[in-house]
């Protein structure tokens, strides 16, 4: 697999974060298969911190970040905090947080 840091700056990223990497490496591979290769680097890691470090090298190279999906209870930071840290580095940057379901009903009055 790619790393980000290693895509072209004219290509623009979207970066899956999953704490279980299996997931992240399935997210990633299905938005492969969705997104035109020539425009998109999906890419995927298991740690936030692994993710801002990757951002962070893609910035100082020119890079751009189309999109952060992230799910929202990783062990050391939120998918929330995750993306509002990222968008320091990347402010046009998309961001989705992958919630539980129970989490999501509640959140939207729904339960």
């Amino acid at each position: 697999m790619r790393e980000a840091a290693e895509a072209a700056p004219d290509s623009a990223l979207v970066l899956v974060v999953n704490p279980d990497p299996s997931v992240a490496r399935a997210i990633a591979a299905d938005l492969r298969r969705a997104l035109d290769r020539d425009v998109f680097a999906c890419e995927s890691v298991s740690a936030p911190q692994r993710a801002l470090d990757m951002l962070t090298d893609l910035r100082e190279r020119g890079g751009h970040v189309a999109l952060m999906v992230a799910d929202d209870e990783c062990s050391s930071m939120s998918g929330t905090e995750l993306a509002g840290r990222a968008r320091e580095l990347h402010p046009n940057m998309g961001a989705i947080a992958l919630v539980p379901l129970g989490v999501a009903w509640s959140r939207w009055g729904a339960a």
